[in-house]
């Protein structure tokens, strides 16, 4: 166990460049030290003493930042939780972290037994901070909001009015909404089940026959990967009815004609357990509603309005700020026990009742 790596040997190198010197990229590869992070800033670590002989570049200032110990082993768990990355919990890095042990087996298997005890607490503190401490933390995007609201789930028959934007390309949300429901009926990307179960529309014919070749073009290239239909907008009522998912990309217009129709064609519909949700709401005043989209007929319709999604995104980032102080304070805490050897931290947290709240810990 000497030579194992543990909390209170462990240094973190952390690169705020991706382009690394010639002869840091040597050292790395004679070291044996492995990555936790391999894109734009680079992530080494191991023990201290593995870090004795490293060419630090001379006035580096902030391009290499140097971690040690608790504050290491915090800056790890951060990271492979994803809650260091731009779209918080993302799982991306985890297959960098998992990456850089496979490189270290390939290239140095003897020194992977050092590292065994090491990734397997961070794993175990991981999975507590994912599946115990994070819980509620929601994605903030517009469209996964829309998709999210709209109730949709596997099997069900989604319609997208979808639009063009700058220089008649199709919209980014329009694409957007057909990769997330396709998501959505296939998780696992090999979409080997039900097809033909997203249609597409558009008011003007010309524009309906632009999103369809854009569509199959970006199906060609394997980004779409359902086969999608493109139907008539004279029979949206029709869709309306046979559609569990209805969403709007268009924005809303004051006095349009193609907006009164649809909005009548929903509130006219036989069924009542489907969903419609407009993406979009008048540009001109700051993506509100129009009159046409306020109708009291609308009302407990199962429609969406932009305000619901404007409202949404508001509660999920306030819900999503105390969420991620928690995340905070239990990589934190977790590192700090682990540091002192408790071996089973999380479940220290919980029979100790230690509260990961942040007023709580301030007042500590």
């Amino acid at each position: 166990m000497g030579s194992s790596v543990t909390v209170g040997n462990l240094r973190l190198l952390k690169f705020n460049t991706r382009y690394l010197s010639d002869e840091v990229r040597s050292w790395q590869e004679k070291s044996g030290v492995p990555f936790a992070e391999s894109c734009d800033n680079q992530i080494w670590y191991g023990k201290k003493t593995d870090f004795d002989d490293f060419p630090f570049p001379k006035g580096r200032g902030d391009e290499v930042k140097v971690m040690d110990d608790e504050d290491a082993y915090k800056f790890l768990l951060d990271t492979v939780s994803g809650f260091r990355s731009k779209r918080k919990g993302e799982t991306h890095i985890r297959r960098q972290f998992t990456d850089g042990l496979h490189v270290l087996r390939n290239e140095h298997p003897e020194k992977e037994k050092h590292y065994q005890n090491l990734v397997s607490k961070i794993k175990k503190d991981v999975a507590y901070i994912q599946n115990s401490v994070s819980v509620g933390h929601k994605n903030t995007n517009n469209i996964m909001i829309a998709r999210d609201l709209s109730g949709q789930v596997k099997g069900e028959t989604v319609l997208i009015i979808g639009s063009l934007g700058g220089g008649g390309f199709i919209g980014d949300n329009t694409k957007k909404i057909i990769g997330l429901s396709e998501n959505k009926q296939d998780p696992n990307g090999k979409m080997l089940g039900r097809d033909h179960f997203i249609r597409i529309t558009h008011p003007d014919p010309l524009a309906l026959e632009s999103l369809k070749s854009q569509v199959e073009a970006i199906k060609e290239k394997g980004i779409f990967r359902s086969n999608i239909d493109f139907v008539d907008f004279a029979d949206i009522n029709v869709h309306f009815e046979e559609c569990d998912r209805v969403y709007i990309d268009l924005p809303m217009k004051p006095d349009d004609v193609m907006d009164e129709i649809m909005a009548i064609s929903w509130m006219d519909r036989v069924r009542q357990d489907n969903t419609l949700v407009h993406m979009r709401g008048n540009p001109l005043t700051r993506m509100q509603s129009t009159d046409t989209w306020k109708q009291g007929g609308l009302t407990d319709s199962g429609f969406i309005a932009p305000e619901d999604l404007i409202a949404e995104c508001a509660q999920r980032s306030q819900d999503n700020a105390l969420i991620l102080q928690r995340v905070d304070n239990a990589s934190r805490t977790l590192a700090a026990l682990r540091l002192d050897g408790i071996e089973h931290p999380a479940k220290a947290i919980e029979d100790q009742g230690i509260s990961l709240d942040p007023e709580d810990l301030s007042q500590s």
